[in-house]
């Protein structure tokens, strides 16, 4: 005989609560209510500097003296963590409203706006939230130096290479990761994730002992200058600590020797695997061993964010478009929540789409963009074209060159080519730039990271591009034009070996500028311009290299640049 089903069960039935739904009040505005526009921002999202003033200006319709507009939002202080609360907007007449909010830390926050127009009902702001992106001061005007340990001699003898960037005028040191490598000796393969690598720190010194790396954050907080530190999430190397102790914390692949399955990338011709880096299982199955892992992994990060942190720099996250997205949401989070003004730089190589996604949802400063791989006038144009287009969606960091890619000699042909290609990637980008080691010096081949190499030796009579560097990166900090995403326009018309382009900044009262650079590495090449047509007829120019007042025929500018030059112009009274 079968149990009845009152019997299979023996538990009560306990009647569910329904929660109480209380009527606000409030209605969801009609589109033809008002405008809105925010100081920078575009299709829902405004990018700013820690301590830059948000600025929100309204406009109604139709005009009421009993209307008001406030804004509902958790853009605040700094301490405590803002919560959503009410700003008031000024009123300016019937029509108009304006609000000038500060903002404190960085992170991201939101805002939408309620207002009534006749001082009864209430509405919300048709629309979703306003997504309020601050990213930390010392990212303003990046200068990113790559120094690249395997030419560089041991930790104690870098002193000279960070005093060195910073008479370039960097402000920022990006250092390849310094943690113990695996038998492959690349810095991308962490044998161990606390511990320095032998080969840096003085002989007989302990691998954990950091007093070695803590007198360089010490001598880095001198200089002013930040520290950039690589986290490698993504993997480690095969012959790591992690793989022999907790051989279950790797993703798992039958048909390598090891049972490890190995990191790589895609090609056209398929996936390219690294041999020597085996994958991290954040999604395994046991969710205590999950856990386990991203708390390790978590650790690591922290570790070495700290000292970063200590310097006001920021941390790279290599290979992000191949980190396990859970974990690297959760982990930008808990980085910003940590060390709130630490600067967040991700290497992440996908679709736009993709990518806007990703960032809506992490705690990422800046982009990697790779001017490099685009060699002729055209594409490059098309390029910083999107850089500028994408903004304040995407965030990007525009540097010359990088670890990965070759130095400017190798990738343009010739070593000239690096006075163009410095010009564009700092004053046509987007407020950031950089380089890797010896580019200052006209290297002809790239630096390798990978294994033991002694340190940098410059023949004599080789190239040297250090004033050119220093008297750019002046600039770029300097006035305000070079500092913005979203203000260029080319004005070349489309020639096929000068790219040429005029910035504007938001501050009227600050010079507008003109960037001209020749990028044949052959033949001199021409370009005239009607400023009249630019609206530039008659306000004065000067060089702003030399500082010296340019001469011009009426509204005409001519200009015969010679291979690799180039003409920077600043519009306005000299200050």
């Amino acid at each position: 005989m079968h149990p009845s089903p009152a019997s299979t069960f023996d538990v009560p039935l306990v009647a569910p609560t329904i929660p109480l739904l209380r009527e606000s009040g409030i209605q969801i505005g009609s589109l033809h209510h008002l405008t809105m526009e925010v100081i920078g921002g575009k299709s829902g999202r405004v990018r700013l500097a820690e301590g830059e003033i948000m600025h929100v200006r309204v406009t109604l319709s139709a005009p009421s003296h009993l209307a008001k507009v406030r804004l509902w939002t958790n853009v605040g202080p700094a301490f405590p963590a803002p919560a959503f609360h009410w700003e008031e907007m000024q009123a300016d007449g019937d029509k108009h409203f304006h609000l000038a909010l500060p903002t404190y830390r960085p992170g991201g926050f939101y805002f939408t706006l309620q207002y009534t127009l006749d001082g009864h009902q209430w509405y919300w702001q048709r629309g979703d939230f306003w997504q309020v992106r601050v990213f930390p001061k010392q990212l303003k005007s990046l200068r990113l130096y790559t120094l690249i340990p395997t030419a560089s001699g041991p930790m104690t003898s870098w002193e000279k290479v960070l005093q060195e960037a910073a008479d370039l005028n960097f402000n920022m040191i990006h250092i390849l990761p310094l943690t113990r490598q695996g038998a492959s000796q690349s810095p991308y393969a962490a044998a161990d994730l606390f511990a320095l690598d032998p080969d840096l720190i003085s002989t007989g010194a302990s691998s954990l002992d950091m007093s070695c790396f803590e007198k360089l954050v010490g001598h880095a907080q001198s200089l002013g200058l930040g520290l950039c530190l690589d986290l490698v999430l993504n993997h480690v190397a095969f012959d790591s600590d992690l793989a022999k102790r907790c051989p279950h914390w790797i993703q798992s692949d039958p048909l390598e020797e090891d049972g490890f399955k190995r990191a790589g990338f895609m090609t056209q011709e398929g996936f390219q695997k690294w041999n020597d880096l085996v994958l991290v299982h954040y999604n395994h199955p046991d969710i205590v061993t999950r856990l386990a892992i991203w708390d390790y992994m978590k650790h690591y990060a922290m570790f070495w964010a700290s000292y970063a942190a200590a310097t006001q720099g920021m941390i790279r996250l290599d290979n992000l478009h191949s980190t396990h997205a859970g974990f690297a949401m959760h982990l930008t989070h808990e980085l910003r929540q940590y060390f709130p003004q630490l600067g967040i730089l991700g290497e992440l190589f996908t679709t736009h789409e993709e990518t806007q996604q990703i960032l809506e949802n992490y705690e990422i400063d800046l982009l990697l963009a790779t001017s490099w791989e685009h060699h002729f006038a055209q594409e490059l144009r098309h390029y910083f074209y999107y850089l500028h287009e994408s903004m304040p969606h995407i965030p990007w960091f525009t540097p010359v060159n990088s670890h990965d890619s070759g130095v400017p000699a190798e990738e343009f042909a010739d070593v000239r080519a690096t006075v163009p290609r410095y010009i564009l990637a700092s004053l046509l980008g987007t407020g950031t730039t950089g380089h890797t080691q010896g580019v200052e010096s006209g290297i002809l081949h790239k630096i390798e990271f990978i294994g033991r190499h002694p340190p940098l030796h410059l023949p004599s009579g080789h190239a040297d591009f250090r004033g050119l560097i220093k008297k750019t990166n002046e600039l770029l900090v300097r006035y305000t034009a070079f500092q913005q995403q979203g203000n260029l326009s080319f004005i070349d018309a489309n020639h096929p070996a000068i790219i040429a382009g005029l910035r504007r900044p938001r501050d009227v009262q600050k010079p507008t500028a003109i960037v001209i650079v020749n990028l044949d590495i052959h033949q001199n090449q021409s370009l005239e311009l009607d400023l009249q047509a630019l609206g530039l007829g008659s306000t004065p120019f000067w060089d702003a290299f030399t500082e010296q007042p340019m001469a011009r025929h009426g509204s005409l500018l001519r200009c015969e640049l010679g291979p690799c030059d180039f003409l920077v112009l600043l519009a306005g009274e000299m200050a």
